[in-house]
């Protein structure tokens, strides 16, 4: 029988069916072959049309997967939801998908429609937010997790230290209500949430309020988590503190706006230098009053000994239209004075000049300041050479503007080339380390501080880490004109990272491997379970939630007496750990054994606060005793029988043939004790025979109980 289409499907249906952005197929549930697949699967999955009319829904199953492909294969519903599957696409790659599947009339087919949804990143994202969800206890930012109705569920200590708020105070409650203050932006608040609730991720700085009311600023970051399902679980956030930030950017605000308030000097003058405007400005830098110099020459304000200079300034203006530069002046009380000069030419309507406009800062005090850092410079430099981690500072054409000692180190050892100012950095390392350097360069020079951490390999076979900073370097107009980069060696650091990853991961082994073979139980002081593995849970026959919060004695089997336990609780309520084997009492009244260790749990104070029971099932051991000293009893008594039943017998015999006469002349007496003879050793034969019925039957009755 030929394959069919899907336009055979019916035209409505092959349109949604070819159309639909999810992989669609359509399959033979005896032959398993694929009768019709969409365009989306054939693009998912990189095998063409021909490609999948030729296979088997076997062919795109990892081995692993196939013998439960046939176990659900065997039992087909009406509709069924095949639940989570790996795939191998036709390239060799493996993709999670969950799938839905239904029963679905193919002309004389059995077959099923099968719609596909790939969860490859979605899987991926999820892994990556566990293993983020470990080191959330160690981080230094605050991190909570709230369920989806926003009412906390977890706090790191990272939290505490900055919030003042206890996790046992934080857990149930809403972060808003715990958090907002008076001055909180409560539009920022609306906004969050509602970009939450649509399943989106938020971030925003935001103003908050610890314990006591105490005001802070924080960077907060917030991600919604979804289950396998795609339902909304939970929403994780981190928030960094940012208080000392904000302040400080509120204080280069108010200082950038008092300095944009200061009037500077603005002097206008004619061709000939006469002052005809002065403003408040040039009175508090230069001490003359407006009337003092409004109509006089402007080299009152010249020093004494450049009074020729105005001739110069005037023809470098005209040359030149404008003139920027330091000059030193004089105040009235005959101090110098050094400003920051920008001199312009002044023209009329027509075009012809007609004067000057002078706009000048007082540097002086600058000055003053640039001598000394001039003379701190080569003592900083000295220590800046003298540093161990490489510093760099290149400018936006990648050129070298300044490097220290530790930088020309590194790359000579790497390189073998020495660094040289004015040289393009990016001649130096692979196109792998030029392609991350440059992407790293782009965002400080976007004003983004970026620290990134790479491993690299400085001599063969020697391999070390490094933190990377890339820092944008302002200009005194406060525009970024270099990066600064800067590498701190983090072997060490990383080298611990890793032995404490895998001392975790010993940890996590140890205790999988514990919880597979023990039945560990957990009680406070009075003896109520506070917790109970799986395996405990098991044994016992309740489940954990019904254990919880219940009475030890809940599984006591009544077996042992009193004192017995008055012993164990002796022993471990003065600190001391007690071994012992107990019977124990299941939910369905079943009995079983364990071997006991209880410990006493300890807090950093010494005292005692719960136990940990850690038990193992020996109840086939016990029975074994019991029938080992069932059968030591039944072999007892079956020896004394024997004894006794053979007695009788053999005494007889003895005193028959004390009778015999050797000699043969009383034949009448040797016949009657030969016929008593025949009768005692039948007798004998009765009891031997009995003997062996009785072993025979207490040996199957002991592999009976064996078994």
């Amino acid at each position: 029988m030929d394959q069919q289409s899907p336009d055979q499907l019916g035209k409505g249906f092959a349109a949604f069916f070819v159309n639909h952005p999810l992989p669609m197929w359509v399959f033979d549930t005896e032959t398993l072959r694929f009768l019709a697949v969409n365009r989306a699967a054939v693009n998912t999955y990189g095998y063409t049309e021909d490609e999948f009319l030729s296979m088997t829904i076997r062919d795109i199953r990892p081995d692993e997967d196939l013998n439960r492909l046939d176990t659900m294969l065997e039992a087909p519903r009406n509709l069924n939801l095949a639940g989570f599957w790996k795939h191998r696409r036709k390239d060799g790659g493996v993709i999670d998908v969950e799938i839905i599947s239904h029963r679905f009339p193919f002309e004389d087919y059995n077959a099923r429609l099968v719609l596909i949804n790939d969860i490859t990143q979605k899987k991926k994202a999820q892994e990556e937010i566990t293993k983020l969800a470990l080191v959330a206890q160690r981080t230094d930012n605050s991190v909570v997790i709230t369920d989806a109705h926003f009412r906390i569920e977890w706090v790191n200590e990272g939290f505490t230290r900055l919030t003042g708020y206890t996790a046992e105070e934080a857990v149930g409650k809403s972060p808003k209500d715990l958090l907002a203050g008076p001055a909180s932006n409560q539009e920022i608040v609306k906004r969050m949430y509602q970009t939450l609730q649509n399943g989106e991720p938020f971030s925003a700085e935001i103003l908050n309020y610890g314990k006591n009311s105490r005001p802070y600023w924080s960077q907060l970051s917030v991600q919604p988590i979804f289950d396998d399902d795609g339902v909304l679980k939970q929403y994780i956030s981190v928030e960094s503190d940012i208080t000392q930030r904000k302040k400080t950017e509120e204080r280069l605000y108010f200082q950038a706006t008092i300095l944009k308030n200061v009037k500077d000097s603005v002097i206008v003058t004619d061709l000939d230098g006469t002052v005809r405007y002065y403003n408040q400005g040039s009175e508090a830098i230069y001490g003359y009053t407006s009337e003092e110099l409004l109509g006089n020459s402007v080299k009152l304000l010249y020093p004494d000994h450049g009074k020729d200079q105005f001739e110069e300034d005037l023809r470098l203006v005209q040359e030149n239209t404008e003139f920027e530069g330091e000059w030193e002046g004089r105040r009235k009380d005959g101090e110098p004075v050094w400003v920051n000069l920008n001199r312009s030419l002044m023209k009329d309507a027509r075009g012809e000049p007609i004067g000057l406009i002078s706009v000048a800062r007082d540097i002086s005090r600058w000055r003053l300041a640039e001598e000394k850092w001039r003379e701190s410079r080569n003592h900083l430099r000295s220590i800046f050479d003298s540093t161990a981690q490489p510093y760099l500072l290149f400018d936006k054409e990648f050129r070298i503007i300044q490097f220290n000692r530790a930088a020309a180190d590194a790359i000579h050892q790497i390189f073998s080339r020495e660094l040289t100012i004015g040289e393009q950095i990016l001649s130096y390392g692979n196109s792998a380390i030029t392609d991350d350097f440059i992407r790293h360069a782009n965002e400080a020079f976007s004003g983004d501080r970026v620290v990134v951490t790479r491993e690299v390999s400085l001599t063969p076979g020697q391999r070390q880490w490094f933190e990377l900073d890339y820092l944008p370097a302002f200009n005194e107009e406060g525009q970024i004109y270099a990066v600064a980069f800067v590498a701190l060696d983090i072997t060490e650091r990383k080298r611990t990272e890793l032995a404490l990853r895998k001392s975790f991961q010993e940890i996590r082994n140890f205790q999988n491997a514990l919880n597979e073979s023990a039945l560990i139980s957990i009680t406070d002081l009075d003896g109520y379970i506070q917790e109970a593995n799986a395996a405990f849970c098991k044994a016992v026959r309740y489940s954990r939630e019904e254990l919880i919060g219940k009475k030890y004695s809940l599984i006591n089997a009544g077996f042992h007496p009193d004192s017995f336990f008055a012993d164990m609780w002796q022993t471990i309520s003065t600190g001391n750990s007690w071994r012992g084997e107990i019977m124990n009492r299941a939910r369905n009244n079943s009995f079983f054994w364990v071997d006991t260790t209880i410990t006493p749990i300890l807090d950093e104070q010494g005292t005692i606060t719960r136990y940990l029971a850690v038990q193992y099932l020996i109840t086939e051991r016990k029975q074994a005793e019991q029938d080992r000293e069932s059968l030591i009893a039944n072999l007892t008594d079956f020896a004394f029988m024997t004894a006794h039943n053979l007695r009788g017998p053999l005494a007889r015999i003895l005193g028959l043939v004390s009778l015999f006469d050797p000699l043969q002349q009383n034949m009448e007496l040797n016949n009657t004790v030969m016929d008593k003879l025949k009768v005692c050793a039948g007798e004998l034969d009765q009891v031997i025979h009995h003997m062996i019925a009785v072993l025979n039957q207490r040996t199957d009755l002991f592999k009976e109980n064996q078994s």
